[in-house]
């Protein structure tokens, strides 16, 4: 009997992220779809996922506008200074579970620091790995660094971490060209409308 392989998240967890405050989102089995307005949080969301997985924001530490060299007062997607970040998911994969939990402490006081700085995101947060989800005490027993990450990713997810951030902009480019190709349609199809309408109006 051939295993199935696939590995899918069961549901996210989201605290102090962003505009996510206690936030549970749970996914339904093939497909998910979000839709919405600008600035209801789709993009954090998949930011939040490529974080949990790879540690980085690609899309935030590469981008050149930002000085790694530059003080923050806080990590640049927590809402709450003073409070922890926590970003955590359930995988499955063979009916089996397992969680993967980023953490990044809140500080006391507002003081600026290259620690909170996007490009240093790495150095400041800590990965846990822990089996049930409703777990909301994190020990020093279930941290693992990025090279144990690293290695699970290719043991459990099936592909590396260089891998999955190549998909990731391979997939966000195909996005940005379908989004062209839609929009370009549709201006095509108010084009025809239009010249339909005209078309009419003279025959009248």
């Amino acid at each position: 009997m051939k295993m199935n392989n696939t590995i899918a998240i069961s549901r996210i967890f989201l605290d102090n992220y962003k505009l996510f405050e206690n936030f549970t989102l749970e996914f339904n089995k093939g497909l998910n779809i979000f839709d919405g307005p600008n600035g209801y949080g789709k993009t954090s969301l998949f930011d939040a996922i490529e974080f949990l997985i790879t540690g980085d924001i690609k899309r935030v530490t590469t981008c050149e506008v930002l000085d790694g060299k530059c003080k923050y007062q806080k990590v640049f997607f927590a809402k709450d200074y003073k409070k922890d970040v926590i970003i955590k998911a359930e995988f499955i994969k063979n009916n089996e579970t397992f969680v993967l939990v980023k953490k990044i402490e809140g500080h006391e006081e507002a003081n600026s620091s290259t620690e909170n700085n996007p490009k240093k995101i790495k150095e400041i947060t800590k990965t846990y790995l822990i089996t049930d989800f409703e777990d909301v005490e994190y020990t020093d027993d279930n941290l693992i660094d990025l090279k144990e990450l690293e290695e699970m990713q290719k043991n459990s997810l099936g592909i590396h971490l260089r891998r999955y951030i190549l998909c990731y902009i391979i997939f966000s480019r195909k996005i940005d060209l379908i989004i062209l190709k839609i929009m370009n349609l549709v201006e095509w199809a108010v084009l025809i409308h239009y010249s339909k309408l005209r078309m009419k109006n003279k025959s009248l």
